[in-house]
């Protein structure tokens, strides 16, 4: 005849159970979370992109380019978060300005390209170029300025910068 358990008392069972339920709810939120990504996700990080690693060469070429011609560009950002002005200042090697009839910057925010936009910068004289984005967000955004001749784009710059009032100084 077995003896009556004691009321309270921590055994196997007790133990057993507790650790199945403790992995339980592991595997559930781990399946939860695994679901809600693949489902959140398309797996598509580049749009284009066979057409983009073939013509990845013509990049490199284009960077040689650029290079070589040695112009600068300053950027400025005034304003924001919301309406924020940009302003670009094109300049060659011997800081003469460089002429265009517009320019563009592809405004990003990084894992958010529901706010990404494309931005004309018209010319205000002396190689400076200005635009308007909306910027909603504070903190840190991705700007691609280029500008383009006979179809082809001849100056290309990535930029990151801060918008905000109580945001670092730096994107990283």
């Amino acid at each position: 005849m077995s003896e009556p358990q004691e009321k309270g008392r921590f055994t196997g069972r007790h133990a057993l159970i507790a650790i199945l339920a403790f992995f339980g709810v592991v595997f559930f939120v781990n399946g939860l979370m695994v679901f809600e990504a693949v489902d959140s996700f398309s797996g598509l990080e580049t749009d284009e992109a066979y057409k983009r690693g073939r013509d990845y060469n013509r990049e490199i070429e284009s960077a040689k380019t650029q290079a070589a011609l040695g112009w600068r560009l300053g950027l400025s950002t005034v304003g924001g978060p919301g309406e924020v002005k940009i302003a670009v200042r094109l300049r060659d090697k011997a800081d003469d300005p460089v002429f265009f009839r517009e320019g563009r910057v592809l405004v990003r925010r990084p894992a958010r390209q529901d706010l990404d936009e494309v931005i004309i910068l018209q010319p205000t004289g002396e190689g400076r170029y200005e635009g308007q984005a909306k910027m909603p967000l504070e903190g840190c955004w991705r700007l691609r300025t280029e500008f383009e001749r006979d179809g082809l784009v001849v100056f290309r710059q990535d930029d990151a910068v801060m918008i905000g009032e109580n945001v670092p100084a730096r994107c990283e």
